[in-house]
């Protein structure tokens, strides 16, 4: 059979219905050609021109290869490292852990979501990821026991160890997985005094941060396990590290003036002792020669032999001393039309149905469900945990002392008819929900020293005002799980103050070393 170059259109290179005539003028085909040349290709697709049995065949035919298209988009691949979760109208329905080719029903009905789950994944705490919403010193200047800050750097290794509630318990599972870890480090150095955490206390800091972590996220349900934590650096913060540094010079001179002063000494103490030797050898002879005269002088004079003797023992002894000082969560989002007849209720939506704005029914259940068309209209809120960090608030602790907070909430919308009643929008229950937090946070940290937040007491003040954020929230069916202190840094001024007696601390502590240096070898001396 001949082939049509141009196809319904006759030859040409113009895929267009509007083809190029000569000189590039756009030409309108005359209708009645098409009509007459686009039945001729139907009648070589389907002999018998569409008429009778070889029409109807050409027409099953067409819908059969139709129907084997649609049936092989079910057909989907799962490598080594991922497990595939399977939604049917949107619920969750099986999990597949085996890798190779599997199928499911063809879409819309049941679609798939993968996840590498073995993967390692890491990211970084203590370190300056957001230059446009927090300072430097706001994101890696951390508060120590003894109330001195260090500037520390943490790497977390984490992995999915549960698929489900990776995707569908918990709102953006990664970053509540940083805003948690930051929440970890912060308290554990908290409740570190800074010289432990300089020298021998890094392996038991980075210990109790995997703890910690791993017990926020089991409560969180975020489906994850922590593989290990790193605690890559603690220092002082740069405006003061030349003093730290100073005083680890100030111990390498005391080591380095204590080790001259051996060293001369014990190279002084084998001279002394050889021109000792020498000087008693010389006396021995001399006494040798003076008494063999003598003896000499009697054998001439008296004839007599006179017997010859002579004998000390000299000892030495010597001393060595050494000395070796070791210093060391992707929300996805599915948009369907609020008119439409079926409404797809997704595993991780509760969705409220509303006729003339009067409520009809609360779907909790995940599927495919059916409204009134045009009649009714549906408002969904997200099921899983959500998290807000709340702006930074400077309080005054109960000694006094000024302290800036970061607090980070975790709650779920319990009823989302109340929710709509009393809030309606998410973004206006976070203004509340800062409102409430920050007042009940000034009143908890106002009768507490600031010493109490740098110590075991700050899970439970955290427990008291996460108390008080609970009780409020419950009027907007909201259910608080968890409201946690992020960070607790003091203000500028503070700040710059704890820098100043940082500072001198280091340089009277150099001071002593070295002066204790210059003592020691006085005495070795």
């Amino acid at each position: 059979m001949a082939s049509n170059g141009g196809g319904p259109w006759g030859p040409g290179n113009n895929n267009s219905p509007r083809g190029s005539g000569s000189g590039g003028r756009p030409e309108i085909p005359d209708f009645e050609e098409w009509l007459k040349r686009s039945q001729k290709s139907f009648k070589k697709a389907f002999p018998g021109g569409g008429k009778g049995a070889g029409g109807i065949k050409g027409l099953l035919g067409i819908l059969i290869v139709a129907l084997l298209f649609w049936a092989s988009t079910g057909f989907y691949r799962v490598s080594e490292k991922e497990q595939a979760i399977i939604l049917r109208f949107g619920a969750v329905v099986k999990t597949v852990k085996e890798s190779g080719l599997h199928y499911h029903l063809p879409s819309p009905i049941e679609e798939h979501l993968i996840q590498a789950v073995s993967e390692k994944r890491s990211f970084q705490v203590g370190m300056q990821t957001s230059p446009f919403t927090r300072t430097r010193e706001e994101q890696v200047f951390m508060l120590t026991g003894d109330e001195n800050i260090l500037d520390v750097n943490v790497t977390v290794h984490w992995f999915i160890k549960d698929l489900g509630q990776y995707l569908f318990r918990v709102l953006a599972p990664e970053m509540t997985v940083r805003v948690a870890a930051e929440s970890a480090v912060r308290e554990v150095i908290a409740q570190t005094l800074m010289e432990s955490a300089l020298t021998k206390g890094k392996q038991e800091i980075a210990a109790r941060i995997h703890q910690v972590l791993q017990r926020i996220a089991d409560e969180y349900q975020i489906g994850i396990e922590i593989d290990k934590v790193n605690l890559v650096k603690v220092e002082a913060p740069p405006t003061v590290i030349d003093a730290f540094r100073d005083v680890q010079s100030a111990r390498a001179d005391k080591e380095r003036r204590i080790n001259e002063a051996r060293g001369y000494r014990d190279s002084v103490v084998p001279v002394a002792r050889g021109e000792a030797e020498k000087i008693i050898q010389q006396a021995k002879a001399y006494r040798q020669s003076v008494e063999a005269r003598a003896l000499g002088d009697a054998q001439r004079f008296l004839s007599i032999l006179q017997q010859y003797r002579a004998a000390p023992d000299v000892t030495r002894k010597r001393m060595y001393l050494e000395t070796i000082e070791q210093v060391l969560g992707n929300a996805q989002k599915v948009m369907m039309s609020g008119n439409a007849g079926a409404t797809q209720v997704y595993q991780t939506e509760k969705v409220l149905v509303f006729q003339l704005d009067e409520h009809k029914r609360t779907i909790e259940k995940p599927g495919l469900n059916w409204k009134i068309p045009f009649i009714q209209r549906v408002v969904r809120y997200d099921r899983r945990l959500q998290g807000d960090t709340l702006l930074p608030l400077e309080v005054t602790a109960g000694d006094q002392k000024k302290i800036i907070i970061d607090l980070y909430a975790r709650y779920l919308i319990k009823d989302p008819l109340r929710f709509f009643r009393t809030a309606t929008r998410p973004e206006i229950f976070r203004e509340r929900l800062t409102s409430f937090a920050k007042s009940a946070m000034q009143e908890v940290l106002g009768r507490y020293p600031l010493a109490n937040l740098l110590s075991q007491d700050r899970s439970i003040i955290m427990e008291q005002i996460q108390e008080k954020v609970r009780l409020e929230s419950e009027k907007y069916g909201v259910e608080v799980r968890d409201v946690r202190i992020v960070r607790a840094d003091l203000p500028k001024a503070n700040s710059d103050a704890v820098y100043r007696r940082m500072r001198s601390d280091r340089e009277r502590i150099a001071k002593m070393l070295r002066a204790t240096g210059d003592e020691e070898a006085r005495k070795i001396q």
